[in-house]
């Protein structure tokens, strides 16, 4: 676990990278409550158009936010979610959706969900513009952790393959794709707000700056993305954040 106790492993540990074996470590009030809570892999992909059919896809109806969606969907063994305002659909695969510029997904959430947030719950314009959600394939365990001790966040990097499909539905190519993922180690969660698209690089050796509010890392190329003897320079990548407006909670870079 990766905040099991030194004195319940035996002695000194060395935390594992999966999904299955992360943990959070609780703020409860009761001492004798040592439990822990897995961090969640779910992440935010971005805003989607496209047929959320019944053939790939379990409309849950009406949850309170995109959290509430895809521990829904994880309950039921789906590892990826769309969510329109307060509708909740559970999906088997993404075929027929297509990212688009996120400033189309302006539809507000519940209230309850970061006092009613926009971007994390569809778009308005058409009925068919959703925000995407999907487990998150690994860890880039050399990428490092970065911990916010103002906000209780863990970030990390993390990859999930990304499919390309053809007409019919087939599968003609793939692709590596990374994020920022966040957790709340408060209870882990996922704290979608703060979690970032990678574009054409990795972000390696996360570290945060609580004087700033930011994050940083080293601005490397896809391995894909690059010939093996090719050489390259890394940049230094900054995300900082600003939550002074909960509902509107900025990531700049």
């Amino acid at each position: 676990q990766f905040w099991a106790d030194v004195e319940a492993a035996g002695g000194s540990i060395t935390p594992l990278y999966l999904p299955s074996n992360t943990y959070a470590k609780q703020l409860n009030p009761d001492p004798k409550n040592t439990a822990r809570s897995r961090l969640s892999p779910w992440t935010f992909l971005g805003c989607y158009q496209g047929d959320v059919d019944s053939t790939n896809s379990l409309l849950l109806g009406d949850t309170d936010g995109p959290v509430a969606c895809v521990e829904a969907c994880e309950i039921r063994d789906f590892s990826m979610a769309v969510v329109r305002g307060s509708s909740c659909w559970c999906l088997t695969s993404r075929r027929n959706l297509q990212i688009i510029d996120e400033d189309l997904c302006e539809m507000e959430c519940p209230s309850s969900y970061f006092e009613g947030t926009k971007l994390f719950c569809g778009g308005v314009l058409q009925p068919d513009m959703y925000s995407l959600y999907q487990m998150y394939d690994f860890v880039h365990a050399t990428a490092g952790d970065a911990y916010d001790p103002w906000r209780f966040n863990l970030y990390r990097t993390v990859g999930m393959e990304e499919l390309t499909y053809d007409n019919l539905g087939n599968v003609i190519s793939s692709d590596m794709r990374f994020y920022v993922h966040t957790v709340s180690l408060s209870d882990g969660r996922p704290m979608f707000p703060y979690q970032v698209r990678l574009k054409e690089f990795l972000l390696m050796g996360l570290k945060y700056d609580i004087d700033d509010s930011r994050l940083l890392g080293f601005e490397v190329p896809f391995w894909t993305k690059k010939q093996r003897l090719e050489n390259f320079s890394m940049n230094i990548k900054m995300f900082r954040f600003d939550s002074r407006d909960t509902k509107n909670i900025q990531v700049f870079t």
